[in-house]
C-alpha cells in the first residue's frame, strides 16, 4: 500500500543509520574505482585496492612511464575519486531509479549525503603529504590549502540530500517546526558523521600505536593529525544544519511504500559486504601499515605505497610487488 511514511519514525531512524553507514563504506569505494577508472584513461592497468577509513584509500596501478603522476594524462588518476564522489553527491537524488520505497529513497539520500561528507570531505584532507588531491597541488607547484575547496562542494552538494530529507519528513509532518528540521538533521545526518570521525580516530590510535617516534601514537597528536578530516567531514553537517534552521523546503509530493523488511534485509546486506572489505582490504596492521590486496602482478612503476600490506593474489603464481619506480 502506498502513503507518505514518516522519516523520523523509530524504525526509520535505524533504516537511515545503516544506509549512512554503507553510503559511508562505498563512499571509501567510490574513491578507489574513480581513481582506477581515471587512471585507466591515462594507460594504467589496476592491479589492486587498498580500502582504510582512517588512511587514504587508493586504486593500486602499474603507470605507462616514470612520469606518468605528473603528466596531463594523470589528472584523471588524482581525481577521478573526488570527481566520482562529487557527481554521487549531485545527481544520485534526483537521477538514481530506485524502487518508490521509504527504505530506497533513505538509501539513496544517503548515499549522497555519505559521498559529499566522506568523498568530498574526509578522504581529501586525510593525508596531507601524500592524498591524491593534495600531491597533485604539489606536484603543480600550488598551495595544498586548496585541497579545501572540496570540502566546500561537499557541503554545497550534501544540501541537496538534505533538501529532500527534509521535504520527506515535511510531507508526513505538514507542521514540521524548526526543532523538528534540526532534530531531523541531526539524527539521520550528523549522528552518523559523528560516528565515523570516532571510529577513524580510533582506527588511527590502533594503527599507530606501537610506531617507534614516541608521540605518534600520543592522542593528542593523533588528534592534531586529524582536524582537518575531521572539519571538512563536519562542514557539510554545518551546512545542513544551517539549512534546517532558516529555510522550511516544500513537501514532496510523490509517494512511498512504508518500510519493508525485504529492502532492509537486501540494506543490510549490502553494508556487511562493504564494510567486510574495507575491514579486511584495509585494516590497520601496526605499527603504521595497513591491509590491501593484489590480484594482478605490480611491475617496477607501481603505485604501492610502503605502507600497504597487500594480500598478493599472484604470490602463487611465483610473483611479487617489486619495488617502485615512480616519481610520485
Amino acid at each position: 500500500m502506498s502513503s507518505r511514511p514518516d522519516a523520523n519514525a523509530p524504525q526509520a531512524f535505524l533504516v537511515s543509520w545503516m544506509a549512512a553507514l554503507g553510503s559511508m563504506l562505498g563512499a571509501i569505494v567510490f574513491t578507489v574505482i574513480g581513481q582506477a577508472f581515471g587512471a585507466a584513461l591515462g594507460g594504467c592497468v589496476w592491479i589492486g585496492a587498498t580500502l582504510p577509513i582512517h588512511r587514504q584509500p587508493w586504486a593500486l596501478v602499474n603507470q605507462p612511464s616514470l612520469a606518468f603522476a605528473s603528466q596531463a594524462s594523470g589528472l584523471g588518476y588524482w581525481l577521478g575519486g573526488v570527481a566520482l564522489c562529487l557527481a554521487i553527491s549531485l545527481l544520485a537524488v534526483n537521477i538514481l531509479p530506485r524502487p518508490r520505497g521509504l527504505v530506497w529513497e533513505l538509501a539513496t539520500i544517503q548515499m549522497a549525503w555519505g559521498a559529499a561528507v566522506v568523498g568530498l570531505g574526509w578522504i581529501p584532507l586525510i593525508d596531507p603529504w601524500d592524498g591524491h588531491v593534495s600531491k597533485l597541488l604539489r606536484l603543480y607547484g600550488h598551495s595544498t590549502a586548496w585541497v579545501w575547496v572540496f570540502p566546500v562542494l561537499g557541503a554545497w552538494a550534501g544540501l541537496i540530500a538534505t533538501i529532500r530529507l527534509l521535504a520527506l519528513v515535511r510531507s508526513a509532518r505538514p507542521r514540521h517546526s524548526r526543532a523538528d528540521r534540526l532534530a531531523t538533521v541531526i539524527f539521520h545526518q550528523a549522528v552518523p558523521v559523528a560516528v565515523w570521525i570516532g571510529a577513524g580516530t580510533m582506527l588511527a590510535a590502533v594503527n599507530e600505536s606501537g610506531t617507534t617516534s614516541g608521540t605518534s601514537s600520543d592522542p593528542t597528536a593523533i588528534l592534531f593529525r586529524l582536524w582537518a578530516p575531521a572539519f571538512g567531514a563536519a562542514l557539510p553537517v554545518i551546512a545542513a544544519i544551517s539549512l534546517a534552521w532558516f529555510a522550511y523546503p516544500r513537501p514532496w509530493v510523490g509517494r512511498l511504500e512504508d518500510l519493508r523488511s525485504g529492502g532492509f534485509v537486501v540494506m543490510a546486506a549490502g553494508v556487511a559486504l562493504l564494510l567486510s572489505l574495507c575491514l579486511f582490504f584495509g585494516r590497520p596492521i601496526p605499527p603504521g601499515s595497513c591491509s590491501g590486496v593484489l590480484w594482478a602482478p605490480a611491475n617496477s612503476r607501481n603505485n604501492v605505497r610502503p605502507w600497504i600490506k597487500p594480500i598478493d593474489f599472484t604470490a602463487d603464481r611465483g610473483l611479487s610487488v617489486q619495488p617502485s619506480q615512480s616519481v610520485e
